[in-house]
């Protein structure tokens, strides 16, 4: 062989060497980054797992979907609180310990002057926001995750031209993925009427503002800063409409006046001043205060907040738990400290209820949840299915002191990645009322979960599907 030859075998190896150090480097530096992230046990494992192991399809994953309090996203949108919440001392906690938490993540205090009313059915969401908007004198402000392409959202629409032309301040702000279908010609005429729309984080890199994965996944309706609205509901006929549909999904929504507007008007705001660069400014004293009536504490998480207040405010009330718990969410894929104390709660003989679709929406799902069913039934927690349709509300009732609503399922991604909002209702009576929609229109429409047969090829999709689930 000549040295030609070895000189370019001898290149070979040393560019091999050279790439392969730089791989490991780069390994590294993805590494450190995904612990700097501080994501679950889990997702950290899966992470690192899909890079070691399919590199070309993992790191670009990580690169475009990964982060959660991504730096790049904290510096494009500000914090929902910049200065540290602060109660005064001498003033009481209307939450107990879960508000002293929230507190100290940074979120507002709890307020008691508000009133509420639950809209458990799309029909009374549907009427709700139709009477609001027909009655707005000033300004609209709509934030949702899915504006849906049908019947539904085409009277919506309609509804919000209609007072746009009259003058009304009309705003619709929509996540860029969740309502892809629709941010097109579809909302023309509401532009054109002089109604504003935005488009939060558009997903493809084609502008200075975007992201893969952080998903603005908040229902906020605010009209004359004064009346709200917020739940579960996006706007479409899946959800919402004038007449019961068999096939419609069953959620929940819930009207709120009082102080708890103006904190979801904040939120609104936040969000709209990032995705739009349009600076809204709010009257100082807006919002209607009604004197010792609910007591709620709004709670917004995700990438705009610096810790997990959803998350760890879920977790203590549980630690506190000692006669029931109660859960209603359409996606079931907890990380395993939260399944870990609903067990031991079970265990210790708390009514833990967990209410769920009998067939999810999304096939990986139902591999997902198998295992964490059969861990919590178990330990004598009790699993139900709702069978007429998907149901999509969200809600938990922990003792007769807490119960939280809003638009976050109880899975990792919306415990850690999804822009969320939450309201904490800390009345009595209100919980109490929470709870009998919950035994009244859910339960009685539910089955026991079975556990199925599980075979050597179900049981690999379920241990591929926990493993997987927290990227997804």
């Amino acid at each position: 062989m000549d040295w030609t030859s070895w000189n370019s075998i001898g290149w070979e190896i040393i560019l091999s060497h050279l790439f392969t150090i730089l791989g490991f480097l780069f390994a590294l530096f993805l590494f450190s980054r995904i612990f700097a992230e501080k994501y679950s046990p889990q997702s950290t494992l899966a992470w690192i797992i899909a890079i070691i192991f399919a590199p070309y399809i993992g790191v670009p994953a990580y690169l475009i979907f990964g982060g959660r309090k991504v730096r790049k996203a904290r510096r494009i949108k500000q914090e929902l609180y910049p200065a540290p919440t602060k109660k005064d001392e001498k003033e009481k906690l209307l939450g107990g310990n879960v508000e002293k938490i929230l507190i100290a993540c940074e979120i507002p205090p709890a307020r008691a002057d508000n009133q509420i009313k639950m809209l458990p059915t799309g029909e009374m969401a549907y009427n709700y926001l139709v009477d609001l908007i027909e009655n707005a004198q000033e300004s609209i402000h709509i934030l949702t995750f899915i504006l849906a392409k049908d019947e539904v959202a085409k009277d919506i629409v309609e509804r919000l031209t209609r007072k746009a032309r009259e003058g009304i301040e009309v705003r619709l702000l929509l996540d860029s993925l969740g309502s892809f279908r629709s941010l097109g010609r579809f909302l023309d005429p509401l532009r054109e009427a002089g109604g504003k729309v935005g488009e939060f984080l558009p997903v493809l890199p084609l502008r200075r503002k975007w992201h893969a994965n952080l998903r603005n996944h908040r229902k906020i309706v605010i009209v004359d800063h004064t009346k709200g609205m917020v739940g579960g509901m996006n706007i479409g006929s899946e959800y919402m409409g004038p007449t019961p549909q068999p096939d419609r999904w069953a959620d929940f929504a819930m009207a709120v006046e009082g102080a708890a507007v103006c904190e979801l008007e904040k939120i609104f705001v936040s969000d709209w001043e990032f995705a739009t660069d349009e600076h809204i400014s709010l009257p100082e004293t807006s919002c209607f205060s009604w004197e010792n009536k609910s007591v709620i504490q709004v709670v917004p998480s995700g990438p705009d907040v610096p810790t997990e207040p959803l998350y760890d405010s879920i977790l203590a009330a549980l630690f506190e738990a000692s006669e029931r718990v109660w859960i209603v969410t359409p996606y079931y894929v907890p990380d395993e400290s939260l399944q870990r104390v609903l067990c031991l709660l079970a265990r210790l003989g708390v009514d833990v209820r967990l209410i769920v679709p009998l067939d999810p929406d999304h096939l990986f799902l139902e591999s997902a949840r198998r295992p964490y069913f059969r861990e919590l039934q178990r330990a004598g927690g009790k699993i139900y299915c709702y069978t007429p349709t998907l149901i999509h509300a969200k809600i938990t009732i922990i003792d007769n002191d807490i119960g939280i609503i809003g638009s976050a399922n109880m899975d990792i991604r919306s415990l850690y990645l999804n822009f969320e909002v939450s309201l904490f209702l800390y009345t009595a009576q209100d919980v109490e009322t929470l709870s009998e929609i919950v035994a009244s229109t859910y339960l009685p429409r539910c089955i026991p979960w079975e556990s199925p047969t599980i075979n050597f090829i179900k049981r690999w999709q379920e241990h591929l599907a926990r493993l997987l689930a927290p990227l997804l």
